[in-house]
């Protein structure tokens, strides 16, 4: 019978692992699918039925489905058939990275400490339920350029609670604090 959702081209064979709790034991074999809505996903992972689980490590191509172009792509570590550890990259209509998160994921959101990138702003800190929250370091730039610097408390993706601000010296590269105190909603509040 033919699999309409995947179709499987088994690469090699790679190592044995024991799944939940030792009670039931897989091939975790290499593969490259090719899914229906035309994303592929290259890496490791076992066969369940008709489906391919990701598990360990492999990269994910999701493809624009008019321009079959890459749109996004994650490589990192799978578990339970879900991002783990890794790069989510979203990807400009030339092939360069538009913006990009790497570090830990929980049911395919951010989760835990990682960091963010884009053409005009750098957080590197603390995620919650797919947003800024908790200690982090956000530089903002302006034409490519160091703009400001906070570092301190974020909630719900805005600075809150305590927090310093800088700007960069382009010269010297010195960042010298202009602002510090309490936050709320991204406003310096005291």
């Amino acid at each position: 019978m033919e699999n309409n959702y995947y179709k499987k081209y088994l690469i090699y064979k790679k190592k044995y692992i024991e799944l939940k709790g030792g009670k039931v034991s897989t091939t975790l074999n290499h593969y490259q699918d090719i899914m229906i809505d035309g994303n592929i996903y290259t890496g490791m992972g076992f066969e369940e039925g008709l489906r391919i689980l990701r598990e360990g490590y492999g990269i994910m191509r999701y493809l624009d489905p008019v321009t079959q172009k890459t749109i996004y792509i994650y490589e990192g570590e799978w578990h339970n058939d879900k991002y783990n550890i890794g790069t989510l990259s979203k990807i400009k209509s030339n092939g360069m990275i538009r913006e990009s998160y790497k570090g830990t994921w929980e049911d395919h959101g951010l989760e835990g400490k990682g960091t963010y990138i884009s053409s005009t702003m750098t957080y590197e800190g603390n995620f919650h339920n797919h947003i800024k929250e908790g200690y982090g370091i956000m530089t903002t730039y302006l034409n490519g350029v160091i703009d400001t610097i906070y570092k301190g408390m974020f909630h719900n993706n805005m600075k809150y609670g305590e927090g310093r601000l800088y700007i960069v010296d382009e010269d010297t590269g010195k960042e010298d604090i202009i602002d510090r105190g309490m936050w709320e909603n991204d406003v310096k509040v005291e």
